[in-house]
């Protein structure tokens, strides 16, 4: 079987020292690349997810997932045909999506943490970096619905864009993601798509009942104070987007997988394609706005 860390050695280190030391020992390769490559249970996992994997990735795609700068995203591509391969048809052709099935396509994508802090375990008390969290998701979609149209642009194409259900895979792995929750009890991916904002709590002052609910929020400030728009999914441009993937593990298995559909979607994605995902969420649109399916847990 393939061995993707070949040629970093497996060292199973004992100490932060031993982590450290194989870092240094290997300066050509990003450094999440040889912390797995030196553990042997990551680095079998890993392997094992490639064994699977590989029938539905590029010829390339090998010096690809060691190229320094690279491993998140490689790494996702791998979880993503692995965990949905029994979905799947084919490998992606030049300027394809990266997951290709007769029932959808769909493109993965790993945001970059910058501006996000990192996770510090130090004692002290930190504000949850929850808006910082929240950019880089949207601008990591917004990315991807701008390639998305560029494929629309094109004549000359294999896939039929206006009749395929197309699906943006997302993956925030890395720890200063640090579990992306928002303060609405939602993931902060279904907060961005949905507008959604804090918990809310309303008291009735004749009967002292209170009842607590989701606000909304239509956009976030950027670095400069200007505004950023979410609720993507109540957005025109984003009709062309039938849902979002997302997980917030490096190494996921289905039931940590949330697969949102748009409900204004061009073209929508059945729910039924995927029976597997558990965390599957809808949303109904109605005449005040839109009420989501499922209860939050």
């Amino acid at each position: 079987m393939d061995d993707l860390f070949s040629p970093v050695s497996c060292i199973d280190p004992k100490s932060q020292k031993g982590i450290d030391d194989a870092v240094i020992a290997n300066p050509t390769q990003q450094r999440e690349f040889v912390w797995f490559a030196i553990k042997p249970r990551t680095r079998n996992a890993v392997n094992e997810r490639w064994h699977t994997a590989k029938t539905f990735s590029e010829t390339n795609f090998i010096r690809e997932f060691q190229a320094k700068g690279n491993f998140y995203q490689r790494l996702w591509e791998i979880n993503a045909r692995y965990l949905l391969a029994s979905h799947l048809s084919r490998k992606p052709g030049n300027g394809e999506p990266d997951l290709i099935s007769d029932a959808f396509v769909a493109e993965c994508v790993v945001p970059t943490p910058a501006g996000v802090p990192d996770l510090r375990l130090d004692g002290q008390l930190y504000d949850f970096p929850s808006t910082e969290i929240a950019r880089r998701v949207t601008a990591a979609l917004t990315a991807k619905l701008g390639q998305l149209n560029e494929r629309f642009g094109k004549n000359e194409q294999s896939i039929d864009y206006s009749e395929t259900p197309y699906i943006i895979a997302l993956n925030l792995p890395d720890r200063h993601y640090m579990g992306a929750m928002g303060m609405s009890g939602m993931d902060i991916v279904e907060e961005v798509l949905i507008g959604a904002g804090p918990l809310q709590m309303t008291i009735d002052s004749a009967s002292n009942v209170a009842t607590m609910s989701v606000s909304s929020r239509s956009s976030i400030q950027s670095l400069n104070g200007s505004e950023i728009n979410t609720g993507l999914f109540q957005r025109d441009e984003y009709k062309l987007v039938s849902a979002v993937l997302w997980s917030n593990e490096y190494l996921p298995g289905l039931s940590d997988l949330k697969l949102m559909l748009n409900p204004n979607a061009t073209v929508p994605l059945d729910p039924s394609v995927f029976p597997e995902i558990a965390n599957t969420i809808t949303y109904t649109r109605t005449d005040t706005g839109y009420t989501r399916d499922q209860s939050l847990n």
